[in-house]
């Protein structure tokens, strides 16, 4: 049956939109949403309340006689601004590949995807760049340099005293002890062959990449290894493709993540907050299409409106390693 197209108007695409928030490319490592954790938005701009902490742990006498006052402690918030700025991106759709491959394959759906994709790579690219941050992570309390000593890149190298320190930093800066371990797939990888850690598993047969990744976090005393393994092509186009690691291998950081659909004033390094406004449906993402009668093709197109909130840099500490 031919397409009936209806003009240049823009036409939603509810059932593309339903497809590609289910799309979930989990064989790519990405990790943004792991990290800063998507929270939807009534509205484009805002406050998020960022609970502080230092009231809380200090230590009051609250000791009383009978009749005195209790001992009073400040809750005290603090209204993190953010803006939800659109992303998008679209997807040609020609009629003649619609019609060729309409027995592999469906062209919009796929489009949909391709669409996805783009916009998750400069997110995991933001993110990465916001989060692994020597400017943003400077001193002390934020930051230790370990590379004189290698620990990721030398196998022999007690890399768990190094991140050890890190998350002592963590929770003497919050008051909270961290629950993940972010790095790249090259100082992940780094980890599996260090000596020290392989020790961990005395007696055993055989031991698996699968066993030793699984078990990294419990060697560490955290609960998660987010492992950041999503690639960029740094060729300009129409060059050969030139793959690298879109988070850096420089660095290494010990975190206390928001769980995902923790309340929002849940402590921790941060979240995303994404206005739905546009979209009208339960999708993560506003998809529409209009004509392009001059290409002879449908285009595709898809956007999402989101900030990248950190809420403090108390909740990580980073390891430069490289």
């Amino acid at each position: 049956m031919p397409i009936i197209h209806a003009g240049t108007v823009e036409m939603p695409k509810p059932e593309i939109a339903m497809a590609v928030r289910e799309y979930s490319p989990d064989d790519e490592k990405f990790a943004a949403d792991r990290i800063l954790p998507p929270t939807p938005s009534q509205v484009e701009s805002g406050t998020v309340p960022v609970i502080q902490r230092e009231d809380a742990l200090r230590i009051e006498n609250t000791r009383r006689a009978p009749g005195a006052n209790f001992a009073r402690v400040d809750f005290r918030e603090e209204g993190l601004e953010f803006k939800c700025r659109g992303y998008g991106a679209e997807c040609k759709v020609p009629d003649e590949t619609r019609a060729i491959y309409r027995h592999a394959f469906d062209a919009e759906l796929e489009a949909g995807y391709v669409c996805k994709s783009i916009l998750m790579r400069e997110r995991e690219a933001r993110v990465a760049a916001a989060i692994l941050n020597g400017s943003t992570w400077t001193g002390a309390a934020l930051t230790t340099d370990v590379s004189g000593t290698a620990p990721f890149a030398t196998v022999g190298s007690d890399v768990v005293t190094a991140v050890n320190g890190a998350i002592e930093k963590v929770q003497l800066n919050s008051g909270l002890i961290p629950n993940a371990l972010i790095a790249n797939t090259v100082n992940v990888n780094r980890l599996i062959a260090n000596t020290v850690i392989r020790a961990r598993f005395p007696g055993a047969a055989i031991i698996t990449r699968q066993m030793l990744a699984d078990a990294l976090a419990a060697i560490f005393g955290i609960t998660t290894l987010v492992e950041c393994g999503a690639v960029k092509n740094d060729a300009a186009e129409g060059q050969a493709h030139s793959g690298a690691y879109i988070w850096s291998s420089t660095y290494v950081q010990v975190a206390r993540l928001i769980p995902e659909g923790a309340p929002v004033s849940t402590p921790g390094l941060g979240r995303t907050m994404k206005w739905g406004g546009l979209m009208g449906v339960d999708a993560d993402m506003n998809v529409v299409m209009y004509r392009e009668s001059q290409s002879k093709s449908d285009v595709l197109q898809s956007d999402w409106y989101i900030d990248e909130l950190i809420f403090g840099t108390a909740y990580a500490h980073m390891l430069k390693v490289a």
